[in-house]
C-alpha cells in the first residue's frame, strides 16, 4: 500500500508518468536464498533457523558449537587412550571409562579404530549425529593419507625392532667364534735326516737300492 501511494504521488507530481508505469509490479520480490539442514533425529530437511524439528520435535541447536571432524580425528589420534575425543564429542561417560582404563591399552586400540571411523564418516552422517544437521567441513585429505600410512609405519617399526637386534646378535656370535677358533696350520713336510758320520752315510741304504735277501 505504501509503495502504491508513493507511486501515485509521483504520478501527480510528474504528469509524464502514465498510469501503467505507476501501477504496482506484480512480480514478487525474491528473498535471500534459504539454507536447509537435516534434522538430527529423523533426518527430515528443515530450515537452518528452526529451533526444533517440525516433524519430530527434536531440538536443532548444537550446544557448545559444532563438532569438527578434523578436531575429533586429531584428538583421537594423539590423546585417544585418554578419551579426549570422547569428551570433545560430548560422550562424558565413555570418556571417563577411557581415562580409568587407559593403563590396560584397550582404550588405545579402540581409539585407533575410531580414528578410521571418524576419518571416513561422510559429512551428512556426521552432521546428523553430532551437529543437529549442521554441516561442517569434512576431514582434510592430508589427515586421511597420514591415517592410511600409520599401519604400515607400525609394521615397519616392529620389523625393524625385531630384525636389527637379531642381525647384531648374529654378527657378534660370528666374531666371537672366529676369535676362539685356532688358526689353520699348513702341513709340515718332514725332510730326511743326514747322518753325522760320512761312513754311516755310505753304508746307509739309498732309496731304490735295496739289498737282496738270500735267506
Amino acid at each position: 500500500m505504501k509503495r502504491r501511494i508513493l507511486s501515485l504521488h509521483a504520478g501527480l507530481m510528474d504528469p509524464t508518468i502514465d498510469a501503467q508505469s505507476a501501477s504496482i509490479d506484480p512480480t514478487p520480490i525474491k528473498l535471500k536464498e534459504e539454507i536447509m539442514i537435516f534434522c538430527r533425529q529423523c533426518g527430515k530437511e528443515i530450515h537452518e533457523s528452526a529451533s526444533i524439528c517440525p516433524n519430530c520435535g527434536a531440538p536443532q541447536r548444537a550446544q557448545g558449537g559444532a563438532k569438527s571432524q578434523n578436531v575429533a580425528l586429531v584428538l583421537a589420534a594423539l590423546l585417544g587412550p585418554l578419551g579426549a575425543h570422547r569428551f570433545y564429542l560430548g560422550k562424558i561417560v565413555s570418556g571417563i571409562f577411557y581415562l580409568l582404563f587407559c593403563w590396560t591399552g584397550i582404550p588405545g586400540l579402540i581409539a585407533l579404530v575410531e580414528c578410521f571411523v571418524i576419518a571416513f564418516t561422510d559429512q551428512l552422517s556426521w552432521a546428523r549425529k553430532y551437529n543437529y544437521g549442521m554441516l561442517v567441513p569434512p576431514v582434510h585429505i592430508a589427515l586421511k593419507l597420514l591415517l592410511l600410512m600409520f599401519p604400515f609405519m607400525i609394521i615397519a617399526g616392529l620389523l625393524t625392532a625385531v630384525v636389527i637386534p637379531q642381525y647384531e646378535r648374529y654378527e657378534k656370535n660370528r666374531i666371537e667364534h672366529s676369535a676362539e677358533a685356532p688358526p689353520e696350520q699348513a702341513p709340515q713336510v718332514q725332510e730326511p735326516t743326514q747322518p753325522e758320520n760320512p761312513e754311516d752315510a755310505a753304508s746307509a741304504p739309498q732309496p731304490g737300492n735295496v739289498a737282496p735277501n738270500f735267506n
